[in-house]
């Protein structure tokens, strides 16, 4: 075995919110980790999925889903031929995508509060593009129920 196994592993396995799940064991981990890396059908496909895992971990903890991630996590280990796919968490998802729609957001705002519209009137592209938006904005605020 390569150390870049155990190397890709180390983050996980000491991760402070992973260690903390009640059922969690390195002596029991590690060779549950050895066996989808190494035998068929092999789950962990690369060493670099642990870095998926560890990302799947930040994100639970940002989306305040840590319980349920500890259950997938226990499960995983413990079902050879489940997929690392299993481990992702819809509202973790979502949540780091609302954190990346607000950044962007924020840029817009930005670049939009700095806009001399004198200086952009004859640029029909962007005047257009800022109205659909507007129109767009206007439709997911309704939809959400929310007011303008």
């Amino acid at each position: 075995m390569k150390a870049d196994f155990f190397i890709e592993l180390y983050p996980v396995i000491h991760d402070r919110e992973v260690v903390k799940f009640s059922w969690f064991s390195p002596t029991a981990f590690i060779p549950q980790m050895l066996s989808k890396y190494m035998e068929e059908p092999r789950t962990i496909k690369a060493v670099t999925d642990f870095r998926l895992i560890k990302q799947h971990i930040v994100s639970a903890k940002r989306a305040n889903a840590l319980g349920e991630f500890s259950k997938r996590l226990k499960i995983f280990g413990e079902d050879h031929a489940r997929p690392l796919k299993y481990l992702e968490i819809e509202e973790a998802n979502i949540h780091a995508e609302a954190r990346n729609i607000v950044r962007t957001i924020s840029t817009l705002e930005q670049q939009f509060s700095s806009l001399d519209a004198e200086e952009f009137y004859g640029e029909e592209a962007l005047w257009e593009s800022v109205r659909r938006l507007v129109e767009l904005l206007t439709k997911k605020l309704r939809e959400a129920d929310k007011r303008l």
